[in-house]
């Protein structure tokens, strides 16, 4: 399932010294309620886990799961994906978000596609109205084809990466 999968990379990424607390959303939530921001959502968390229970289960990953040699391969791709992001590093993510659309279409699909066209359109209505919004989404979210930029410019919103 994809709480198993999910469950597996962060057990993967804490073994490599990883934590969702440093995360992006657990940091920028941080800095948005130190500062009073009011914090949104592009999805609730009952919306996420809706879109999961639809996931197709993956027999490969519960058993790679179980697999230590499987954990270290994954722990070394979190690594250099940390390291792809802190260098601002996007198109990092590409093979990894190729290799999904080959091996699970419905998952990409689902997990990408789907998801960044919609937020693509929240953000173009957005626009639309005075003022000032931050979004955030992962970084898969900005890489490949299906990008959320890429929606974007679909829709003729120019959107340009700030460091």
């Amino acid at each position: 399932s994809f709480l198993g999968t999910t469950k597996m990379v962060m057990r993967a990424g804490r073994a490599n010294g990883l934590s969702t607390d440093n995360g992006a959303d657990a940091v920028l939530r941080d800095a948005a309620d130190r500062i009073g921001k009011p914090v949104g959502e592009l999805e609730s968390f009952e919306y996420q886990l809706r879109m999961f229970s639809t996931l197709p289960p993956s027999a490969a990953a519960a058993a790679q799961a179980k697999d230590p040699a499987v954990s270290r391969a994954l722990g070394a791709v979190l690594s250099q994906l940390q390291s792809a992001w802190s260098r601002g590093d996007i198109e990092s993510f590409a093979p990894m978000l190729l290799r999904m659309q080959e091996q699970s279409p419905q998952i990409y699909e689902t997990m990408f596609v789907q998801r960044n066209a919609r937020w693509a359109n929240w953000i173009a209505e957005r626009m639309k109205k005075p003022g000032t919004v931050f979004v955030a989404v992962g970084a898969g979210h900005l890489s490949g084809p299906d990008s959320v930029q890429n929606r974007l410019a679909m829709l003729g919103v120019r959107s340009a990466r700030v460091n």
